[in-house]
């Protein structure tokens, strides 16, 4: 479901830098036009999913530090004499 979350993030991310760098050669009127609430509600959403995805990432890279792995047992589970 990750793979899918970054695809769909993806294509609405090129789909909305396609209209901005339109409407940004059309001139600085269109340009300024484009930033009506939905764009500006579209480009947060992108923005924060990127930054989902970054903290994600970091957790997943976390998680098999060798600190963290040192603390379990060859059955995952927490060693006793921690």
């Amino acid at each position: 479901f990750d793979v899918f979350f970054i695809c769909l993030v993806g294509k609405m991310f090129f789909s909305e830098a396609k209209d901005a760098l339109l409407s940004l050669k059309l001139g600085c009127d269109e340009f300024r036009d484009y930033w009506q609430i939905w764009n500006i509600v579209d480009w947060c959403s992108i923005l924060l999913s990127f930054c989902c995805v970054i903290l994600w990432c970091s957790v997943l890279i976390g998680t098999t530090d060798a600190t963290l792995t040192g603390l379990l047992d060859d059955n995952g589970e927490l060693k006793k004499d921690v």
